[in-house]
């Protein structure tokens, strides 16, 4: 028999319905409605991280090409290290670093890009010319941003961030629009004007699920990072399903981005 993509297995539902019930909804109706959104919420979340991520989640993808990032900035750049990482990515990202790189190649080198570049060639180029050309192969160019907001109330130091596949972590918004084109050193990107990752889909996940919660009840979700409200239960559970990490972390996060967004809301008319 041929598997639904948009169901829930009997468990599943079961936990539906009881964490329904502790917000005061008993009808089947309800329970219903909220499992076959919730369905086409996960079944929609897979099938993005997987074409996105390429098997692998975006925030993945993002930490592996920093990390590779950081490495080739070192002075003494650990080359063994680089080239081995660079084997490990997803063919598909590589494909995509090593089409840069050969983009830039006459930019860095003052010569033609070699041809006939057979898949995995940058990882085994030269020392001098693989540090050379892979941050620029990576990044987009990047800004200064603030520091992290330390315990005592003060921040660490501005630092330095890349820009990579359109995203300058911890940046604030550069427009008014929350998505477009980012212009960074002449190369116009896809990415998020408010510098988030493209990774942070827990947090576009959560909002998907507060929408479901929403339109199945009628009723908003009371806001909660742990799983003593409803709908964080219900958002620990579903973490749970799609086998995701820290759900108490990313509904901090969306909460307080939510308080943000809210206090900053524009006054409606009189």
């Amino acid at each position: 028999m041929t598997e639904r993509p948009v169901s829930l297995d009997p468990d599943q539902f079961d936990a539906i319905r009881r964490i329904l019930k502790r917000a005061g909804f008993t009808d089947s109706n309800t329970a219903q409605n909220l499992a076959t959104r919730l369905a086409a919420t996960m079944d929609q979340y897979r099938s993005q991280t997987a074409v996105s991520g390429y098997g692998m989640t975006p925030r993945e993808v993002d930490d592996r090409l920093r990390q590779l990032f950081r490495l080739a900035e070192q002075p003494d750049a650990p080359v063994g290290q680089i080239r081995a990482r660079l084997k490990e990515l997803p063919p598909e990202i590589r494909s995509e670093i090593e089409e840069r790189a050969e983009r830039r190649w006459p930019v860095y080198f003052g010569e033609p890009a070699p041809t006939n570049l057979a898949p995995g060639w940058l990882a085994n180029l030269p020392r001098d010319r693989l540090v050379a050309i892979l941050p620029s192969a990576i990044s987009y160019g990047g800004k200064m941003v603030p520091g992290q907001l330390r315990k005592s109330g003060r921040r660490s130091r501005p630092h330095y961030e890349p820009m990579i596949r359109g995203v300058v972590r911890r940046s604030r918004p550069s427009s008014k629009s929350a998505t477009g084109e980012v212009t960074t050193n002449g190369a116009e990107t896809d990415g998020l004007a408010n510098g988030r990752p493209r990774d942070d889909d827990a947090l576009e996940l959560i909002s998907f699920l507060a929408m479901d919660w929403d339109l199945a009840t009628g009723q908003g979700p009371v806001p909660g990072r742990s799983d003593e409200t409803p709908f964080g239960d219900l958002v620990h559970q579903v973490f749970s399903w799609l086998e995701l990490p820290d759900a108490t972390g990313a509904l901090r996060r969306y909460w307080r981005e939510w308080a943000q967004m809210v206090e900053h809301a524009p006054a409606t008319g009189e």
